[in-house]
C-alpha cells in the first residue's frame, strides 16, 4: 500500500507541472501576484510531505526553520559549518528519538528528512561560496579573472532571504525521492515563473516522453517481482538453512533486481516531475551536470545578450527548441551505466548521481589532505544513509571489492583474453558485488546481514581475497621471469 501511495503522489506531481509552468493559474485567477506560482510550487510540496510524513512532519519543518535562520542570521563565514552540524546532528536525534519517548518516524518520513538535509546544508555552502567569490572579485585586478568571477556570481551566486530558503526547502520537484539540485537551479526556476507573461518552460517535448517511456516497464517489473521476492524471507531458516547454496545466490540476485526496478521507477518519474515545470532545463551547449547546473557559463551569457538584442522574439526563439535543451541537471539515474558499466566505480557513478554530486562538492573537495577525502566522504555517506550495521558492512566491503576488481583487471590483461570476454568477466564481478552489498542495505541490521552472508559462505569476500592473492602470485611469477 505504501508503494502505491508513493507512486500516486509522484504521478500527481508529474501532472501538475504544466499548471504551474504555463501561466494557467494567472490566466484563471488574474488577481494572483506574479510570485503566486512560486509559492504554490512550495505549498504543493509541503502538502506532499504532509501526506507522506503525517504526524512526523514536524521534524522536517524544524530542520528547515532552524537552517533558514542560520543561513539568514548566522555568522557570515560560518553558516555552512553551523548548518551542517545542526542538520547532521538532528539526523542522530531523528533516528533515536523513539528511545526518548517519541514515536519512531516512518521510513517515508526518513526519506523526506534525508533530502531536506541535503538541501539545507547545500544552500549554506552555496551562500558561503558566493561570499568568497565576492571577496575575490573585490580583490582581483586582472580583467580576465574579474569577468570569470562576474559570470560565476551572476549564474551560480546566491544570497537568499529566510522565506526564499523555506520555499526552496519544500519545492515539490524532488522533495520525496530526489533529485537533489542546488539553490541556484531553483532560483532559475523562480526567475522564469515570475517573468512577465509566465513564458513556457524550456521545451520538453520528446525529451520528457523519451525519459518516461521506461518507467511503466520498471514499475510493472517491480510489482511482479515483489510478489515473489521480499527481504523478510532472507531472515528465515527456510532460506538460510533448508535451501541450497545456489538458490541463496539466486535469491540475492533476484532481490537486487527487484530493488533496482523499484528505484529506477521512482527516480525516473522524479526526474520527469522536474521537466514540465521547467526545473533544470538549460541549453545543451552550457554542458549542465547533475545537481550542479550549467558548467559553461559563457554560453548562458551569450544567449542572455541575444535575448536582450531580440526582445520581439517570444522566449528565446530558436534557442528554445527541444534539441537545444538538456535536463542533465536533474538526470539522477543512468540505468545503462548501472546495468552495463564494467566496473564497480563506473556503476556507482551512475547510481543516485545528484547525491554523489552533493558528496563530491560539499564533502570530498572540502576535506584537507587527499588521503582523508575518500574515507571521510564514505563515512558521511554511510551516516547520511542511516545508522544501520548493514549499511556500514556494505560500505566497508566496497574498498575490498575495488582492490579485487583492480586485481582481476591485471589478471585479465596478463591472460591476453579477447576484449569481449574480459568485459564480461569484469561486468559479472561488478554485478555480483552489487548483489552482495545490496543485502546489507535491505536487511539493515548487522546480525541479519552477517547471517545471510555466512549462509552463502561470505563468497564475495572469499572471491575478492582469492583474486588479490592470484594477482600477487602472478606478479611474483612475472618478476622472477617464470610464465604467469
Amino acid at each position: 500500500p505504501d508503494d502505491w501511495v508513493y507512486a500516486s503522489l509522484l504521478l500527481i506531481s508529474l501532472a501538475v507541472g504544466p499548471v504551474f509552468a504555463r501561466g494557467h493559474l494567472r490566466s484563471a485567477l488574474p488577481f494572483l501576484p506574479a510570485s503566486a506560482a512560486v509559492q504554490l510550487v512550495s505549498a504543493f510540496g509541503f502538502l506532499l510531505c504532509a501526506a507522506v510524513c503525517s504526524s512526523f512532519m514536524w521534524h522536517s519543518v524544524l530542520v528547515a526553520l532552524v537552517s533558514a535562520s542560520i543561513c539568514s542570521f548566522g555568522p557570515r563565514n560560518r553558516v555552512h559549518a553551523l548548518c551542517a552540524a545542526w542538520c547532521f546532528g538532528y539526523l542522530a536525534f531523528f533516528r533515536t528519538c523513539h528511545l526518548l519517548g517519541f514515536t519512531k518516524p516512518s521510513p517515508h518520513s526518513n526519506a523526506v528528512q534525508l533530502l531536506m538535509t541535503l538541501r539545507m546544508v547545500g544552500v549554506a555552502f552555496e551562500i558561503v561560496d558566493t561570499r568568497r567569490l565576492e571577496r575575490r572579485l573585490r580583490d582581483s585586478t586582472d580583467d580576465g579573472e574579474r569577468r570569470s568571477l562576474e559570470l560565476q556570481l551572476r549564474y551560480t551566486g546566491v544570497s537568499p532571504k529566510f522565506w526564499q530558503i523555506m520555499l526552496y526547502a519544500y519545492a515539490y520537484p524532488g522533495v520525496l525521492t530526489g533529485p537533489y539540485y542546488r539553490f541556484s537551479i531553483y532560483r532559475d526556476l523562480v526567475d522564469r515563473l515570475q517573468a512577465p507573461g509566465a513564458p513556457p518552460p524550456p521545451a520538453v517535448g520528446a525529451a520528457l516522453w523519451k525519459r518516461l517511456a521506461y518507467a511503466p516497464l520498471y514499475g510493472v517489473a517491480y510489482l511482479i517481482l515483489s510478489q515473489w521476492y521480499f527481504i523478510d524471507y532472507a531472515r528465515t531458516d527456510d532460506l538460510l538453512v533448508d535451501s541450497s547454496w545456489a538458490y541463496r545466490i539466486y535469491f540475492m540476485f533476484a532481490m537486487f533486481t527487484t530493488f533496482r526496478c523499484r528505484m529506477y521507477f521512482a527516480w525516473v518519474v522524479s526526474e520527469c516531475v522536474c521537466m514540465p515545470v521547467g526545473l533544470g532545463g538549460y541549453p545543451a551547449a552550457s554542458e549542465p551536470r547533475c545537481g550542479e547546473g550549467p558548467t559553461r557559463l559563457e554560453v548562458l551569457e551569450e544567449q542572455r545578450q541575444q535575448r536582450q538584442s531580440r526582445p520581439a522574439i517570444d522566449g528565446a526563439g530558436d534557442l528554445n527548441k527541444s534539441d537545444d535543451i538538456s535536463y542533465e541537471s536533474v538526470h539522477n539515474i543512468d540505468e545503462a551505466g548501472c546495468e552495463f558499466a564494467p566496473t564497480v566505480q563506473a556503476g556507482m557513478k551512475a547510481w543516485n548521481r545528484s547525491v554523489q554530486h552533493w558528496l563530491a562538492a560539499f564533502v570530498y573537495r572540502r576535506v584537507p589532505g587527499r588521503a582523508l577525502r575518500l574515507p571521510v566522504t564514505m563515512a558521511v555517506s554511510a551516516y547520511w544513509h542511516g545508522v544501520h550495521g548493514g549499511y556500514f558492512l556494505s560500505f566497508l566491503t566496497i574498498p575490498l571489492a575495488r582492490y579485487a576488481e583492480d586485481a582481476l583487471d591485471r589478471l585479465l590483461r596478463r591472460a591476453r583474453l579477447n576484449q569481449s570476454v574480459a568485459y564480461l568477466a569484469r561486468w559479472f564481478f561488478k554485478m555480483r558485488v552489487f548483489d552482495y552489498t545490496c543485502m546489507g542495505f535491505l536487511l539493515l541490521g548487522a546480525g541479519d546481514t552477517l547471517r545471510f552472508w555466512a549462509a552463502i559462505g561470505f563468497c564475495l569476500h572469499a572471491a575478492s581475497c582469492l583474486l588479490i592473492a592470484a594477482d600477487w602470485a602472478a606478479a611474483r611469477l612475472a618478476g622472477s621471469g617464470r610464465p604467469a
